[in-house]
């Protein structure tokens, strides 16, 4: 995801994945 993105490192999968 785009901002969890700004609070972590990248946006990664699991971060996609939680985004989306």
């Amino acid at each position: 995801g785009i901002i969890l993105s700004s609070c972590k490192l990248s946006n990664t999968d699991s971060d996609k994945s939680q985004r989306s």
